[in-house]
């Protein structure tokens, strides 16, 4: 249900969702990942991030881990983690996740 909410515009809601999933499954990786680039708190958001390290890393973990440092102005370490990105096929998966910019 998080990800209709978000589709639908419904931040608040699509929040409360993944919120609820971790609740559930604080491993769930893909809410993780998502509830990382939707909260306000970018402390938070790293904190997200860090957890679903511990899980997995994949190309779509490190583009919302570089979204996030991005965000947080540290825009050298998001630059160094988007071009190690590249080199293993993140520009594949761009158009899930280009509209966080």
């Amino acid at each position: 249900m998080g990800l209709f909410h978000e589709t639908k515009g419904e931040i608040d809601k699509a929040i409360s969702n993944y919120k609820l999933v971790l609740n559930q499954e604080p491993y769930h990786k893909q809410a993780l990942i998502n509830l990382s680039l939707l909260v306000d708190n970018l402390a938070d958001a790293i904190s997200y991030i860090d957890i679903a390290e511990k899980i997995s890393t994949d190309s779509k973990l490190w583009m919302a881990k570089g979204v996030i440092l991005s965000k947080m102005g540290k825009i050298a370490e998001a630059h160094e983690l988007l071009l190690k990105e590249r080199e293993i096929g993140w520009l594949d998966m761009q158009p899930d996740l280009s509209y966080y910019y």
